[in-house]
């Protein structure tokens, strides 16, 4: 029946082409939408906000969101719909979605369980592995929580073998850690695991927690550790703000959403809570004609501000140019964008307080992120670690200025190995031609990335070879001593070690049951040993 220049420029369809032959489900790409707003408009009257996409005689399609209203005019019901391009809007917003799963997906990646809490001590947010590691209090860890009460309930329940029946004991200490900082700790749970914990602080007053499973490591150690009538109809039931004013500020038509927006006002730049803006918004039209979501701040029917997105153009009305302009409330969009920038600084800020090197590699193996930390671990080559680095370019330069102890016609051997790097998850340790050494995870992303984590184990692994030395010189300190030696189970007597004088003395037998005469000998010998805690000058018979 009718459409605006901007709906005809919007829809690409000229208004005789939809006269004769255009339809609205015509400009739907799916059909079924068409007809599920069809009935919803039927049934309510109104549709407001549905988003849905369209496309235009030529094929190309783009994104809209629309409101429609069932209207009385000339006697019978039509439809009257408002449409904007939000093409923009829905690729920024996928962005900044993108952005942040990239980075949740990043920490999803980690080796370790993560979480953040803020300043007030509450979960923000945490990974699947640290839902895992708390797996007895699983069903409180969920954003919100209070880290102390979290820790109060697992102490409750049995978790950590230290607290059973020292619970608030227990409880002060932990929370003592948390306001110290303790960089890292290790934890024992009355299942018999064990835990290592770091919490390190946050610059915007909140804390990160890490924990992994260090069971197999202790085990180890352990063993060897989103027309006029007609336009006036159109516009009037029209529910987005629109108005037509002079350059003088002027106002010469607002429809009813324009009033239940803005308060009655003298001029148009005393919407603005900066005047100066109205000038710039003017300049800009009077230079192009066309303005397209100028965001600013206003003042709403209660005087209070809201951030508004303006829409005009320049149109002759009278023998004058005057502006015509829509209005969009986005206070609530500027919040959401605001709440997604502040959740992605705080997760940038958690990676930088980690006390393990980090760096995020995308699908193509380049570099988005790397912390501090990660830095200094190649302060040799730190000068190429920049955004859009190629993993292999970047590791090549390492080998090339020596800070892995490549020789020079090896380095494309060395470089085809940490391919494999690349293509699984992998956990490996590394030594670097200064000495230090380090412990490295690669651990593939979702999109196809991969997040590398380095932890300096140098002071762990000169404790290792140190133990190993002592062992070593113990060792041979007993096979050198001429007095016989050993050691036995206490209950079966099963040998575990013996001296070289000790095998001459007793001969080659299983167990030092074996050695004796009479067998109740040794049982008895064993019982004043476990009564007393020794044993000298028991004399019995033996035999070889």
């Amino acid at each position: 029946i009718y459409q605006s220049n901007a709906a005809e420029r919007l829809l690409g369809w000229s208004k005789k082409a939809q006269r004769e032959t255009v339809r609205l489900g015509d400009y739907f790409v799916d059909p079924e939408k068409h007809r599920e707003i069809n009935r919803e408009l039927m049934q309510k009257g109104v549709v407001e906000n549905c988003e849905v996409l369209l496309k235009r005689p030529d094929g190309q399609e783009f994104w809209a969101t629309g409101n429609l209203r069932i209207v009385e005019f000339q006697g019978r019901r039509v439809v009257l719909a408002g449409i904007a391009d939000v093409t923009k809007q829905k690729k920024r917003d996928g962005e900044v979605a993108a952005a942040r799963e990239m980075l949740a997906d990043a920490v999803e990646s980690l080796s370790e369980g993560f979480a953040l809490y803020d300043e007030d001590h509450r979960l923000v947010m945490c990974n699947s592995l640290y839902r895992e590691l708390n797996h007895p209090v699983r069903d409180l860890v969920e954003p919100g929580v209070e880290w102390g009460e979290l820790l109060r309930e697992s102490a409750k329940r049995g978790v950590y073998r230290n607290a059973v029946g020292r619970e608030d004991e227990w409880l002060d200490e932990r929370l003592q850690s948390r306001i110290e900082f303790h960089s890292h700790f290790e934890v024992p749970l009355s299942d018999g695991k064990w835990h290592s914990v770091s919490i390190h602080p946050t610059d915007l007053g909140g804390f990160v927690v890490t924990r992994a499973d260090i069971s197999e490591r202790k085990k180890a150690e352990a063993f060897e550790r989103d027309a006029t009538t007609l336009l006036q109809k159109v516009l009037d039931a029209c529910p987005s703000p629109i108005r037509m004013t002079t350059f003088e500020g002027q106002t010469l038509y607002r429809n009813p959403a324009t009033r239940n927006l803005y308060a009655d006002r003298p001029q148009i730049t005393d919407h603005y809570v900066d005047p100066d803006k109205s000038a710039i918004l003017e300049r800009t039209l009077i230079e192009k004609g066309r303005i397209d979501d100028f965001r600013v701040q206003q003042y709403d029917t209660e005087n209070k501000i809201f951030w508004a997105s303006v829409s005009a153009r320049l149109i002759d009305f009278q023998g004058r140019q005057v502006i015509v302009s829509n209005t969009t409330n986005i206070t609530d969009v500027i919040a959401a964008q605001e709440e997604t920038r502040k959740a992605n600084e705080r997760l940038i800020d958690a990676i930088e307080s980690l006390a393990e090197g980090f760096a995020l590699y995308d699908r193509n193996d380049c570099l988005v992120l790397a912390n501090s930390r990660y830095r200094q671990m190649h302060a040799i080559s730190a000068d190429v670690l920049v955004p859009g680095v190629n993993w292999f370019d970047f590791l090549r330069v390492t080998a090339e200025r020596n800070q892995f102890p490549v020789p020079r016609d090896k380095i494309d051997d060395w470089l085809a190995e940490r391919a494999r790097d690349r293509r699984e998850f992998r956990q490996q340790e590394f030594r670097h031609t200064d000495g230090r050494w380090f412990f490295v995870s690669n651990c593939p992303t979702r999109e196809g990335g991969f997040v590398v984590t380095r932890v300096d184990i140098t002071e762990r692994k000169r404790a290792e070879e140190a133990a190993k030395e002592a062992d070593e010189l113990v060792r041979k300190v007993l096979e050198a001593c001429p007095v016989n030696i050993q050691m036995t189970r206490a209950h079966d007597g099963k040998l575990l070690y013996r001296s070289p004088a000790t095998v001459d003395l007793l001969g080659d037998v299983t167990s030092a049951v074996d050695y004796y005469v009479d067998p109740s000998e040794r049982r008895r010998y064993v019982e004043r040993l476990l009564a007393t805690g020794s044993v000298d000058d028991f004399e019995t018979q033996l035999k070889r």
